[in-house]
């Protein structure tokens, strides 16, 4: 490869300084890596020690109750957040903010609604369902994910082919998808559309051994995302003002023209700024024998199912193309297709399992990096408001519960009458 001298000259000029000022540099590089290195291993060491738990909701035959139940079950979550405080804790214990799931997973025989949290969480987040649905019945159970092998080597093995991404956001954060509202109208509550219909009718199609899981991992998001947000706001109110320049001697002129869906742009913005929000990443699965095997009944339906949510003037969700397990030989880098491929079928396999979330660290993202795999890196978290999540993910209404795959529990939950004498006398 031919290099110009003057390049040549150049880094030979920059390597001189730099050796001669060695004493200065080389510290602060040692002192970065050392750093990062320990708190990989202590933010590990903290994840690791605290238990988890796999909850799972079976809702009555009648939930009348819409996405908005789901909405406060979500922003009672938010007031669960964690954050370390000081260095000790930085340091020391290792402390990093709790992920929750809100998951999902169909199959031929049913839909199920669970909620992965950690264990000191768990009567919280039973009292916070049950404030709002007074029916459902919470049990705490086995992780679902555990009927296949843990490794998808020994999964291929079996016969069993995998279809698996993530989903990004097209525009900025700050831009709303669809929420539920959109879906209701002045009619009985019953008689609304649910959002949820789709995914639901999906798992309905299901044979009895395929599978489709969907995980939302969202951890509580602080003011700090809503800065970014208001620099959006501020940009769209700038876009749309003018200037009128006067004749000699009059004043300047300023006025605000906005077309009418410029006005409800704005407004919605300006809607999910005002919300509680959560910083999420939504993954979703689908394994299947090789003989059942159908790779556009994930790729394209479970997409299908997320189109709805999209709005071209707001913002809509698009695969995340570097975790997805579509690949071809002529996508960078191009060499070895076949064997990346595999690659990302383990990762997104063993994530998906381990539920697991985007790690700020910059040596966490490089210890799981491999020359087939840049994935570690392209792992992206967005934020979406408790609307647009309890929109997503929230118990379906009467209109859905009504079809024969839903799990349910036919009766109600009733508590005992006021008043009434649970023990006996003398004892």
């Amino acid at each position: 490869m031919f290099i110009p001298d003057w390049l040549l000259d150049k880094l030979a000029v920059i390597s001189a300084i730099l050796a001669n000022i060695w004493w200065l540099w080389l510290p602060a590089l040692l002192l970065f890596i050392v750093r990062g290195k320990w708190l990989e291993y202590r933010n590990e060491f903290y994840r690791r020690r605290i238990p988890r738990v796999l909850l799972e909701i079976k809702s009555p035959r009648e939930v009348i109750k819409s996405a908005k139940a789901m909405e406060q079950i979500l922003a009672n979550m938010h007031s669960l957040s964690n954050a370390p405080s000081n260095w000790y804790e930085t340091y020391v214990d290792g402390e990093v903010p709790l992920w929750f799931s809100l998951e999902i997973a169909g199959s031929g025989s049913g839909a199920n609604f669970y909620i992965y949290t950690p264990a000191i969480h768990q009567r919280a987040i039973e009292s916070f369902l049950h404030a709002q649905y007074p029916d459902v019945e919470v049990a705490e159970v086995p992780d679902y994910t555990q009927t296949l092998p843990d490794d998808y080597g020994d999964l291929a093995k079996l016969g069993y082919r995998l279809w698996g991404t993530e989903l990004l956001l097209t525009k900025d954060d700050a831009y709303p998808l669809r929420t539920y509202l959109e879906f209701e109208s002045s009619q009985a509550e019953e008689e609304n559309l649910d959002p949820i219909a789709s995914l639901v009718e999906l798992f309905s199609k299901c044979k009895s051994n395929e599978r489709v899981w969907i995980q939302l991992l969202i951890r509580p998001a602080g003011g700090e995302w809503q800065e970014e947000a208001l620099r959006v706001v501020k940009k769209l109110k700038d876009q749309s003002t003018r200037t009128i320049t006067p004749d000699e001697g009059q004043p300047y002129q300023m006025y605000t023209m906005k077309t009418p869906g410029e006005i409800e742009t704005l407004k919605a913005v300006e809607r999910k700024v005002a919300k509680l929000s959560f910083y999420t990443l939504i993954r979703y699965l689908y394994v299947a024998p090789d003989e059942a095997y159908v790779s556009t009944f994930a790729r394209k339906g479970v997409r299908g199912a997320f189109v709805q949510y999209g709005s071209a003037s707001l913002n809509y969700f698009r695969h995340n193309d570097y975790r997805a397990t579509q690949l071809e030989w002529h996508f960078w880098p191009f060499f070895f297709a076949k064997k990346r491929l595999n690659s990302r079928r383990r990762r997104i396999y063993e994530n998906y399992r381990q539920r697991e979330t985007p790690d700020e660290n910059f040596f966490s993202k490089l210890s799981d990096l491999s020359i087939l795999n840049f994935g570690s890196f392209r792992m992206k978290e967005f934020v979406l408001s408790i609307e647009e999540l309890a929109t997503i993910y929230h118990l379906p209404t009467i209109a859905v519960t009504t079809a024969p795959i839903m799990k349910k529990i036919e009766s109600r939950r009733v508590g005992p009458s006021l008043g009434l004498d649970i023990f006996k006398e003398g004892e």
